[in-house]
């Protein structure tokens, strides 16, 4: 599922950045006081991963990692990382049909 989100974004966001929020995602190292979204996500991820996994679950999981990685892109810090309720990295054929409606 965090994997999906990362697939997503890739096509709007800056493949360095990308690699950076997956490498503190992976190893829990955080470089900089920017990184805070990031490491807010792991831990939410590491204390829900034994969760049941039914379809709130995966939305909830899906929709913070979304909103965590839209705050790490912007610079923005986070005081609580809700679930995001929209498509925050839509794919490009979204995008076009989104725009002829």
């Amino acid at each position: 599922m965090t994997r999906g989100v990362l697939a997503r974004a890739y096509y709007s966001v800056d493949i360095g950045r990308l690699r950076h929020f997956a490498d503190v995602l992976q190893t829990g190292v955080a470089s900089s006081e920017e990184d805070q979204p990031v490491t807010m996500l792991l831990k939410f991820l590491i204390e829900t991963s034994q969760r049941r996994r039914g379809r709130p679950e995966v939305r909830e999981r899906h929709g913070k990692t979304e909103r965590a990685l839209a705050a790490y892109i912007a610079g923005e810090q986070l005081s609580k990382l809700y679930a995001t309720t929209a498509e925050l990295f839509p794919l490009p054929e979204e995008t076009i049909c989104e725009a002829a409606a």
